[in-house]
């Protein structure tokens, strides 16, 4: 056994001396010697070393075997950490990127924080970013998310930006490159992101914005401008800064037929017309073409190029429909004739008669002036037309033309006159129906109403009718006339019983039913709404339900808004929903329902409603008396929404809670907050009446009556002072300084409201006994002669006829007592005392 023992001892003093050498060897870069010394010892450090060393030999495969090996055994964690590492690399660099991934995947999950974590979520973006996209957003967001501080973060955000346009996610690639443009110097990077964001930004439409961008790129690389010159030129014609365009154009290296087209228009704009002229030639070969040429020809007052190039054009085409000839001959001399007249009445002057003007010369005028933009032009043509040939077989159509150029043209009461024209000759005329349509569309409101009624009186079976009459009944409605909307309504389910516009039109129905107060009907019309509209069955229920809501009937009220909650999950008025849940629970006293459904609005997505959620469920609890759960309830809301209108409200109510619970000096304090953020009046007063009340507690009348003075100077011009006034002289009167109390409540009586006199005088009166019964009675007096219904009344005939009594004047004392028990026989409880004076 010795031998045995002492042969394990030299063993193992060998292998490790064999480790040793072999560690050496590694750290030396004398990777194949380590290797050889490894060959055949087995453990964990050994396999460790021996799957480096074929590593760094790039026997990736070899080493992938002996690290995963390793990786089964008991390693040091930090060991343990850099094989996870070591296996992915060994399948990346040995050509396996795939099965590598998957494993840098593991690697990065169960290592996030590792300094290796942030090269290899760098790789598998790369990797991602040619094959999965989306996964390379990952990779990168939770590189950026992880590794904040990582090098070449510029580099990061590019890959991003074009992962994400990959995607499509044009708005977030278009932050990333935003950023890089933001943190980077690298003209490999930024300029790719600026002709990146320059695209997006015009193909956006954000013109102005892609010129700012467009100069930039310019200004930072010179060399490459030209390649944004197209984008920049095109940007500046869109916004019709037609000079900036002219002067743009020929920076472009070769433009397309398009951009000579822009830039001929650009320049015609300009005034440029025989340039213009040059740079249609260049557009292409169009109709359209020809006729932009033949303007800048006219413009120039060239009129044989003019007439060529409408002969090319569009003039040509509309005259061979207009005539229907095919003799070429009659139809260019017809043209001519036309350009020539044309060319006449804008720079020369009008013409006066039939001799002067064809009428095809005339329509032909009317429809060059109308491309031209000329509008006045185009009204005197069609005039002349009507004026010179008042039997033509087209009068209806001149006359609608005119009709909606003078609507163009914003000759509203014209055409308002030749509609009324047409009405009496071509009353059904399709062009009639057109131009009163065009003048609904432009009048509002009261305005609109005659014309609704012609095209729904003449024109039937206009296919827009049943929208014209949903307007109709829109426009009476906002007039208050209801029962003329109810009646269009009506004739809207009647007549289009299949329009799209019945659900929004019963909407209309049952808030008139509303107005006039039958709420029944309402009801019935809110519940027909589903079966017209899915969609607006919830907004239905709704509706309906706040109307049972507000007649006090609770129960149906929670049937619709459950039916809301149950049926409708992801709608909008879910939240409401459960919210009114909460008020009809507390209303019907159920505290801890209304409380449960008013925490359940906090989980809906309405942020609007959950403050006052929050805040309701306080005031259940406070009804429950929990004051410790309300006070909590309005803590959080305090907390979580500090900016709500509402909170003013909701810290009064959290001073109420810690009065009443004795907490009478963090109650104080509560409402010197609520005073320095209220604005209401109401507020305000109350919070200084409570913080007195406060004082009063904790007993400090002086305290509370000075707190009462400092705020009746702070609020001298408001109405509601006198309140204040009032409670200072109560407080003087309780604490039995009653020479003070009386000067406050004589103080009262010179600005406080006349309705509040009776109780001042009474306290007045009060004030002098017992010393001096004969003032207390003058002030008893004016509260009886005065205010014959106050509630201060009663008392102050009583204590009239025992001052009288006391003072011996038995007779006064009997009339008055007999008085009190005929006038005031509901206060039993005096009546009985008035008796028994009698009766001694």
């Amino acid at each position: 056994m010795k031998k045995i023992i002492l042969f394990l001892c030299i063993w193992g003093l060998c292998f490790a001396e064999g480790l040793e050498r072999a560690e050496k060897l590694y750290k030396s870069g004398l990777f194949q010697s380590a290797l050889d010394l490894l060959k055949d010892t087995e453990g964990a450090y050994p396999t460790y070393l021996r799957a480096e060393c074929l590593f760094q030999l790039k026997e990736y495969e070899k080493a992938h075997k002996e690290f995963l090996k390793a990786s089964k055994m008991r390693q040091e964690n930090e060991r343990l950490v850099l094989i996870s590492f070591r296996i992915p690399e060994c399948l990346w660099l040995s050509g396996r990127k795939k099965e590598a991934i998957a494993e840098y995947e593991n690697a990065v999950k169960a290592y996030p924080e590792d300094s290796q974590a942030a090269d290899v979520l760098y790789r598998i973006g790369l990797y991602y970013s040619r094959v999965a996209p989306l996964k390379a957003i990952d990779a990168f967001t939770q590189l950026l998310r992880d590794h904040p501080d990582i090098e070449n973060i510029d580099n990061i955000y590019y890959l991003l930006g074009l992962a994400f346009d990959t995607v499509g996610d044009t708005e977030q690639g278009a932050k990333y490159f935003k950023k890089v443009l933001d943190s980077s110097k690298r003209a490999d990077l930024c300029k790719p992101a600026y002709l990146w964001t320059i695209d997006w930004l015009y193909k956006k439409g954000d013109f102005p914005e892609t010129i700012i961008l467009a100069e930039y790129f310019t200004k930072e690389y010179p060399v490459d401008a030209r390649k944004i010159q197209e984008t920049i030129f095109s940007c500046l014609y869109n916004l019709k800064r037609y000079h900036s365009a002219v002067v743009i154009f020929p920076c472009i290296e070769k433009p397309s037929q398009e951009q000579f087209f822009a830039y001929a228009e650009a320049l015609y704009e300009t005034a440029n017309y025989h340039q213009a002229a040059e740079a249609y030639k260049n557009a292409g070969t169009s109709s359209s073409i020809y006729y932009a040429l033949g303007f800048s020809y006219l413009m120039l007052g060239s009129l044989t190029e003019a007439f060529n190039s409408f002969s090319c054009g569009v003039a040509f085409k509309m005259i061979t429909r207009r005539q229907g000839e095919n003799d070429e001959g009659i139809l260019n001399s017809m043209l001519k004739e036309s350009v020539t007249k044309l060319t006449l009445v804008m720079f020369e002057g009008d013409f006066v008669s039939q001799s002067d003007v064809t009428e095809d010369t005339l329509y032909l005028m009317a429809d060059i002036a109308q491309r031209m933009k000329e509008k006045n032009a185009e009204i005197e043509c069609y005039k002349a037309l009507l004026k010179l040939y008042p039997e033509s077989k087209i009068r209806e159509e001149i006359l609608g033309r005119l009709g909606l150029s003078l609507i163009d043209g914003g000759r509203i009461q014209e055409a308002e006159d030749l509609c009324q024209e047409m009405e009496k000759d071509h009353p059904t005329s399709s062009y009639r129906l057109q131009l009163l349509y065009n003048i609904v569309n432009i009048k509002e409101g009261k305005e609109a109403l005659p014309y609704l009624s012609k095209i729904l009186t003449d024109f039937a079976d206009f296919a827009e009718n049943h929208k014209l009459l949903y307007r109709l009944s829109e426009i009476n409605y906002g007039l208050e006339r209801y029962d003329e909307a109810e009646r269009c309504f009506c004739q809207l389910f009647e007549r289009f019983p299949g329009s799209e516009l019945l659900p929004p039109a019963l909407f209309h129905l049952a808030s008139i039913y509303e107005k006039k107060g039958d709420l029944k009907k309402a009801k019935r019309t809110y519940e027909l709404i589903p079966s017209f509209s899915q969609e607006s069955a919830p907004k239905a229920l709704f509706y309906s339900a706040n109307l049972s809501f507000s007649e006090k009937d609770y129960r149906s009220a929670l049937d619709n808004y459950n039916k809301i909650v149950k049926d409708y999950p992801k709608n909008e008025v879910r939240p409401q929903a459960t919210y009114q849940i909460g008020w009809c629970y507390y209303k019907m006293d159920d505290f801890e329902k209304a409380k449960k459904y008013f925490k359940a609005v906090l989980e809906e997505q309405d942020e609007s409603l959950k403050a006052r959620a929050l805040y309701w469920a306080g005031w259940a609890s406070f009804m429950e008396e929990d004051f410790k759960e309300a006070e909590n309830l309005y803590s959080k809301v305090l907390e979580r929404y500090p900016g709500d209108p509402i909170s003013s409200e909701v810290r009064l109510r959290l001073a109420i809670v810690l009065y009443n619970q004795g907490r009478y000096k963090e109650a104080q304090a509560t409402y010197q907050k609520v005073l320095k953020e209220a604005t209401s009046t109401e507020l305000k007063i109350e919070a200084i009446h409570q913080v007195a009340d406060c004082l009063l507690k904790q007993k400090k009348a002086g305290g509370a009556i000075s707190y009462y003075k400092l705020w009746l100077e702070k609020l001298e011009n408001d109405e509601k002072r006198w309140e204040i006034q009032l409670k200072i002289a109560e407080i003087y009167y309780q604490t039995g300084q009653k020479e003070l109390a009386r000067e406050e409540y004589e103080r009262f009586l010179e600005f406080g409201p006349t309705e509040k006199r009776d109780e001042a005088y009474y306290w007045i009166a009060k004030s002098y006994l017992p010393d001096q019964p004969k003032e207390a009675f003058k002030y008893f007096k004016k509260v009886v002669d005065f205010y014959p219904q106050s509630d201060w009344a009663a008392d102050s005939l009583f204590k009239m006829a025992i001052i009288l009594d006391d003072d011996g004047d038995n007779k006064e004392a009997k009339i008055i007592f007999e008085r009190f028990i005929k006038e005031y026989k509901d206060r039993q409880d005096l009546v009985l005392q008035a008796k028994r004076y009698l009766k001694d």
